[in-house]
């Protein structure tokens, strides 16, 4: 996958996230009345399974996920660079085994970037979130699945026709 991606950079923007889970856990564990017990135990419970979430996607953000085409090389790398173009992703890289492309950010999204490995026989798609600055939020994982299976129905109805 690309090297520019900032990884720790989802690292950080977990810190607000981590800082008030560690903020309730003091509140939860350390002795405190009832009643501050009692409304701090919510959000340890919501803020650690949140910490834990921006864990998971940051650990399977960089997973490539493998299409069958049955294709030569040089055929898989004209399919993906169709697909590519009939969605309207900008090609940023293109070279012999790989193909990078960028989606473009809607409204307040955040950029992603499709990345294609091609070989015979077959196409490994990942997409990930473009890391444009330090803090990023990592929560965005269902949104790259979406973009890459938008990319596979379109590369199966690029092969079918």
């Amino acid at each position: 996958m690309p090297k520019n991606v900032d990884w720790y950079g989802g690292f950080v923007g977990l810190f607000p996230c981590i800082a008030i889970w560690a903020v309730s856990a003091v509140f939860v564990f350390i002795e405190t009345s009832d009643s501050n017990r009692l409304q701090a135990i919510p959000a340890f419970i919501i803020f650690g399974l949140l910490c834990g979430y921006g864990i998971y996607c940051l650990l399977k953000e960089r997973e490539v996920t493998p299409l069958e085409t049955g294709l030569n090389l040089a055929s898989n790398r004209k399919l993906a660079e169709s697909a590519f173009n009939h969605l309207g992703w900008s090609i940023q890289q293109n070279n012999k085994h790989v193909i990078q492309a960028m989606i473009p950010s809607q409204w307040l999204g955040t950029g992603q970037v499709v990345v294609v490995l091609i070989k015979d026989g077959e196409l490994h798609i990942n997409t990930m979130n473009q890391s444009t600055g330090k803090g990023r939020l990592p929560f965005f994982l269902s949104d790259s699945r979406e973009k890459t299976a938008l990319f596979i129905r379109t590369v199966e109805r690029l092969n079918l026709a």
